[in-house]
């Protein structure tokens, strides 16, 4: 927020922001849904303060009725919520539904257990093949499908030996059977190009097919240009390394697991190292972390994007990259008043190209998951989120045909 020189409360409903600079970023800063909370001064005075959740005020279409640690959080209708909708001609005060239950399910056997005897109406993340093994035991479920909003990669400190050099980036990129992983996790179904930007991001993204050779090489399974390289490098007999993943998943655990027996393959030992997530994150942002580091981390804007995972000195920039030409165009992107969106296109697909072939990472392809309801829910055609991860725009227009329900046996 450097970029603000000051706020000023011009009413009661009105606040103006004096830039210092113009910063192309300032919508994302001041308007994206992370950062656009406004806490009622009340919920911080409240027995226990912001912690408390039954302290919790603002203007959604549901109020928290009760929270059970570890298993539920129960939504009750919020009668004053100010929205309202048009379904078939016809207006409606929002949210249709009385009552919501958001469950917390770790264990994916009982997730799918409780989505199929109907005690779920609607699981909004599921694997390839959970999707797969639903849709043989519970053939009624209707399904969307969308591609993850996180990029996955492990990140390579190049501050360090031996990943300061290029060769060797490039050799470990080249020793992944991505094709195998592919359909090993995701049925084949995945995007090949996620980092900087996913297919998604239409303007700035270039598909694998358009990337200058030596960048689309990086995705091209060669276990024996793999080794070459690294021989060049002055590794002909490989290397060890920690790469360290923050959680617990075991599927996680079991990708990793063949990447490592891949880069066995071309003489590099890749030891996972296995940490809870806030320990893992307090090292990175430390800037102690591992020569290696998984991350799973949401797109934002382009310009987000980058500035967090390739800037110097940048929080997230887990490979360390300090990269002169990536910081300076990012500057003039940001801070050039104009550009028009067009120009700023254009510039970022460059750049975003330059990146890759920087290769500061091992690259992952990107999943897609999966959304499940039964014919009961209504009004919901896919839709996961407006804007960081909100979701109660979307569940407060849904409603439940009860009477479909126990016709179904429900």
């Amino acid at each position: 927020y450097d970029f603000i020189e000051r706020l000023e409360a011009k009413d009661k409903y009105t606040v103006i922001a004096h830039l210092k600079e113009w910063n192309a970023e300032w919508p994302y800063y001041m308007g994206y849904g992370y950062y656009d909370g406004i806490q009622a001064p009340e919920q911080e005075k409240g027995p226990g303060g912001g912690a408390q959740w039954q302290n919790a005020c603002g203007t959604g279409p549901f109020m928290i009725e009760e929270y059970k640690s570890g298993h539920s959080t129960t939504y009750m209708k919020n009668p004053n919520y100010w929205d309202s909708d048009v379904i078939d001609g016809q207006k409606y005060q929002l949210p249709l539904l009385d009552k919501a239950i958001s469950m917390f399910i770790k264990d994916p056997s009982t997730q799918l257990s409780a989505l199929r005897t109907g005690k779920l109406d609607m699981v909004m993340r599921l694997s390839d093949r959970e999707m797969k093994e639903l849709k043989k035991t519970t053939p009624e479920l209707i399904w969307s499908k969308f591609l993850d909003i996180n990029s996955s990669y492990i990140a390579l400190r190049m501050d360090r030996k031996p990943f300061n050099d290029v060769r060797v980036r490039r050799a470990i990129n080249m020793a992944i059977d991505r094709d195998k992983i592919s359909n090993t996790f995701s049925g084949g179904e995945t995007e090949r190009v996620m980092v900087p930007f996913p297919p998604t991001a239409q303007n700035v993204y270039t598909p694998l097919e358009k990337l200058p050779p030596a960048a689309k090489e990086l995705f091209t399974y060669n276990p024996e240009k793999a080794k070459k390289l690294l021989a060049e490098a002055g590794y002909p007999n490989g290397f060890s390394f920690k790469c360290t993943y923050g959680g617990g998943n075991s599927e996680t655990i079991d990708f990793l697991s063949m990447i490592a027996a891949m880069l066995l393959d071309v003489g590099v030992t890749m030891e996972i190292d296995v940490m809870a997530y806030a320990s893992a994150l307090s090292k990175m942002t430390k800037k102690v972390h591992e020569n290696g580091y998984l991350i799973s981390a949401t797109q934002g804007t382009p310009l987000a994007f980058i500035r967090k995972t390739f800037l110097t000195g940048q929080t997230w920039n887990a490979s360390m990259i300090s990269d002169p030409h990536i910081d300076k165009t990012w500057a003039r992107l940001s801070s050039d008043s104009k550009l028009t969106p067009k120009q700023m296109d254009t510039e970022l697909k460059k750049l975003g190209v330059y990146i890759i072939e920087q290769v500061p990472m091992l690259f992952l392809d990107g999943a897609y998951n999966y959304c499940a309801r039964w014919p009961w829910v209504k009004n919901y055609y896919g839709e996961l989120r407006v804007g960081a991860h909100r979701v109660s725009p979307i569940i407060a227009r849904i409603w439940i045909d009860q009477e479909l329900k126990k016709k179904m046996g429900y």
